[in-house]
């Protein structure tokens, strides 16, 4: 599924201040969050999309109260669609950068295992997907770079096989 030499698992966070959810982000993540997106597609990297952060965002945008809520959905729902699209073809980088993370029930019980322990500490569900996805990316691709891309600073920080 990686065709990629670095692999960032996104996080809600990230996927907020995309779809421009202007509540949820500062004006200086904004411009990195740009900046270092083109930079990722320029140098061919795989932006993951895990399966609860795609469905925390959703909820965030119906929550929103900018009063650009449906402009803001169908940026979302383009998104994702595309994001299903290049999962179907991860070859295909014309669908954009993103693409859909497969949850299978066995990959659901680990994590669901991991949560207990997890959510004592204050880490909610989506943020324990990206932590079983970095694992399972970690383990599947050695020789790749691996990270969670997030703004999360309380339970996703420092989440990269390479640090800088």
């Amino acid at each position: 599924m990686i065709s990629g030499k670095t692999i960032h698992i996104v996080d809600t966070s990230i996927l907020l201040v995309v779809l421009n959810v202007q509540e949820h982000y500062t004006e200086e993540q904004r411009v990195e969050t740009t900046t270092r997106l083109k930079q990722f597609y320029e140098n061919g990297d795989d932006l993951l999309l895990p399966i609860g952060c795609i469905i925390e965002t959703g909820n965030r945008i119906a929550d929103s109260k900018n009063g650009k809520r449906h402009p803001t959905i169908k940026r979302f729902l383009n998104l994702i669609k595309s994001a299903i699209d290049r999962s179907r073809n991860i070859e295909d980088r014309s669908k954009g950068p993103f693409c859909v993370m497969q949850c299978n029930t066995d990959e659901l019980s680990a994590m669901i295992a991991d949560f207990e322990s997890l959510a004592l500490v204050g880490t909610g569900m989506a943020d324990t997907m990206c932590i079983h996805y970095f694992n399972e990316q970690r383990v599947s691709f050695p020789d790749h770079r691996v990270t969670i891309w997030s703004y999360d600073q309380d339970h996703l920080d420092g989440y990269d096989t390479h640090p800088d």
